[in-house]
């Protein structure tokens, strides 16, 4: 009965922390709408991942993805983020330049220029997602381009849903 007991408590307490968790990127979600671009500069918290900086940024406001995360919590997906530092970090003298294809704000473009690697081109296709990034590219030696990556030259109309990470091209326009 007792180890039923336990089984059942873990389970009300992952539950609890998940809702606890949806309450407070809702309670994030809400106030960044009412928000400009000019008032959403945020401190990341990296050094909680065990990255030695916490670089600002600026997020998108209409954003319930990368940039609720970022508003939130200080950093988005922990593990990738610590590994991507710290491949960077001891393979830089071997890399010539880092490409974030749909860099949404910038956040992996800036962790790899605080890996020290010296050329990290940025490419964001949503335009109120690339004018967070190219604010965030400015002054940290980050390249950042309007455009999406195709293997054909055309236009394509793109959903993009409210999070806005999530954005895909959906048809030619």
């Amino acid at each position: 009965m007792g180890q039923k007991l336990t089984q059942i408590a873990r389970h009300i307490s992952r539950y609890t922390l998940q809702v606890v968790r949806e309450r407070q990127l809702k309670r994030s979600c809400e106030k960044l709408s009412q928000m400009s671009l000019e008032q959403t500069k945020v401190k990341l918290n990296l050094k909680k991942i065990g990255i030695p900086f916490n670089p600002e940024l600026f997020i998108n406001p209409q954003d319930r993805g990368l940039s609720a995360d970022l508003y939130t919590w200080g950093f988005r997906e922990p593990i990738n983020t610590s590994t991507i530092y710290n491949f960077l970090r001891r393979e830089k003298q071997n890399i010539d330049a880092v490409i974030d294809i749909g860099a949404n704000v910038g956040y992996f473009a800036v962790i790899a220029r605080l890996s020290k690697i010296k050329t990290v081109l940025a490419i964001e296709p949503v335009p109120e997602t690339f004018a967070a990034l190219k604010r965030n590219a400015e002054g940290r030696n980050i390249k950042a381009l309007n455009v999406a990556i195709s293997d054909k030259e055309m236009k394509l109309k793109m959903y993009v849903p409210e999070n806005f990470n999530r954005a895909t091209p959906v048809s030619s326009a």
